[in-house]
């Protein structure tokens, strides 16, 4: 496929929602690393759950709840550059992960707050998945259509070496 012809402010735009995939790929690993942890080993009261979140033992889920806001402002900002590319794709999938982002949060508050419910820990999980498998198709998305595709490296040997 084709390269797109992208002026200097697009081509950055592009650039930053790749580059802001690939971290949201890291910090959703991160996310659901700190999250297993937390659920297997950390023990929430449920009389007074807000009680631990400042105890040194609880640090897993306080990162876990960080990332988790850091996944979500990531999300937006890639919806704010994918609106600026004028992509309709871009900004159709950015729109469905932040919604996502959002639902999986809520979620994951109603997890904590209200009695450990195992329906919303599933719940928030399979979000963040379907989060994931969005983010990898838009940054094979961007690679091939606005990219110009992934490098093919026997295309770019030397004739000579190919005989």
């Amino acid at each position: 496929m084709a390269r797109e012809n992208l002026d200097g402010y697009t081509n950055t735009a592009v650039t930053r929602i790749k580059k802001g995939s690939i971290f949201q790929m890291v910090a959703l690993v991160i996310h659901y690393v700190t999250g297993m942890y937390s659920t297997l080993y950390l023990t929430i009261p449920v009389v007074d759950p807000l009680s631990i979140l400042f105890q040194w033992q609880s640090i897993e889920l306080l990162l876990h709840i960080i990332t988790g806001f850091l996944v979500l402002f990531c999300e937006i900002m890639m919806l704010y550059y994918s609106i600026k590319i004028h992509k309709r794709l871009f900004w159709i999938l950015n729109s469905v992960n932040t919604v996502l982002v959002g639902l999986a949060i809520h979620a994951g508050a109603e997890f904590y707050l209200y009695g450990q419910n195992n329906f919303y820990s599933i719940w928030m999980a399979i979000l963040y998945i379907t989060v994931v498998l969005v983010d990898f198709a838009q940054y094979v998305l961007i690679r091939e259509r606005l990219l110009g595709g992934f490098a093919h490296p026997v295309k770019n040997l030397n004739s000579s070496l190919i005989k």
